[in-house]
């Protein structure tokens, strides 16, 4: 196995890669009367409710501030479609922009994903450089997977949240090789990280991540925990 194709491996074993059962697109549409969003659901491209639709009827579960980049505010719901009252299909959650002064909103990202999962809360992460990093989660059967994006050219752009690794590998001493990495919690942007030492034992460790130029690059790296 090349060296990118075992790195890519680590991803998926640390735990970064996409479940099947999410489906993320970028969406886009006319412009929606503020008030509404935190009051009802409303119509999505791609998740249409009503009658003659895949969906009779939508609840809207929950509505919450995420941040504020330049003059626009990020506001999170979420949606859940059903065909019966009390039952939910799937689950969508929608990242709407405000743009400061204007009683309307645009559709910014959109994800779905079964009913039984679950949306957490968005997490934003402004780096020094004034990079933005917006960390979606997702809890499947107990598992938490994370989607990493940047704010660029006016939309929400997903980042490869594991091209750090290969950073880190080659700051290693010669016979050390990463075996695992960790998808970076949110917030601290730390990832807990194995090391295969020579003599075949391991390290695990803790690398410190920071946002640069858009990026999730290599800050720091603490000893064995």
């Amino acid at each position: 196995m090349n060296n990118s194709k075992r790195l890519r491996s680590l991803l998926l074993v640390g735990g970064l890669a996409l479940s099947a059962v999410m489906m993320t697109a970028a969406a886009s549409g006319p412009a929606i009367e503020f008030d509404r969003i935190h009051n009802e659901c409303v119509q999505v491209p791609g998740f249409e409710f009503g009658a003659g639709r895949e969906w009779t009827q939508c609840q809207l579960e929950h509505v919450a501030f995420v941040v504020t980049i330049g003059l626009n505010d990020f506001y999170v719901t979420r949606y859940c479609l059903g065909n019966k009252p009390g039952v939910c299909e799937r689950k969508v959650q929608v990242l709407f922009a405000n743009r400061a002064y204007r009683a309307e909103a645009t559709i910014a990202h959109v994800d779905s994903t079964d009913g039984p999962n679950e949306f957490l809360d968005p997490v934003a992460v402004i780096s020094p450089d004034a990079s933005q990093l917006l960390v979606l989660s997702t809890r499947s059967q107990g598992k938490v997977e994370r989607r990493y994006y940047t704010w660029q050219a006016r939309r929400w752009v997903p980042i490869d949240a594991g091209k750090w690794i290969a950073e880190y590998a080659r700051q290693l001493p010669a016979g050390q090789r990463v075996v695992q990495a960790d998808a970076p919690v949110p917030v601290t942007l730390v990832s807990t990280v194995t090391v295969s030492m020579p003599g075949q034992q391991k390290q695990t460790r803790e690398v410190q991540l920071e946002m640069i130029d858009g990026e999730l690059r290599v800050a720091a790296s603490r000893g064995q925990l």
